[in-house]
């Protein structure tokens, strides 16, 4: 994702940081992860790694927000992906898998 993303969720009002400004850039996903979990921060990214539950199980992190787009200009991404996740409500996010695609938003949640 853009480095403009997490400037364009701070002026949506949301704390987001980006992972090249904390020094986790080019890092592998279980290190990005790990930072997430200790500052209980979500995970927002296009890096469909990240949507294995097997993986990453729902419930063990703050929330991950896979971002399935075309490739079209970054800033209609950005938009889109802002809109989206400002509209989410903390419990659709909070351990769940978020997935945006084209048609909608699908949340992916643990079994009661």
């Amino acid at each position: 994702m853009p480095g403009s993303l997490a400037d364009a969720l701070n002026a949506a009002g949301l704390d987001a940081v980006d992972v090249r400004d904390v020094g986790l850039g080019g890092h592998v996903d279980d290190d990005v992860i790990a930072f997430a979990r200790s500052e209980k921060r979500a995970v927002i990214t296009s890096d469909v790694g990240f949507g294995s539950i097997l993986r990453y199980p729902l419930g063990s992190h703050a929330g991950i927000v896979l971002v399935r787009l075309p490739d079209t200009e970054w800033p209609q991404i950005v938009a889109r992906v802002v809109g989206q996740v400002v509209a989410l409500d903390a419990v659709d996010l909070a351990g769940n898998v978020v997935v945006i695609d084209e048609a909608r938003v699908r949340v992916r949640r643990p079994s009661p």
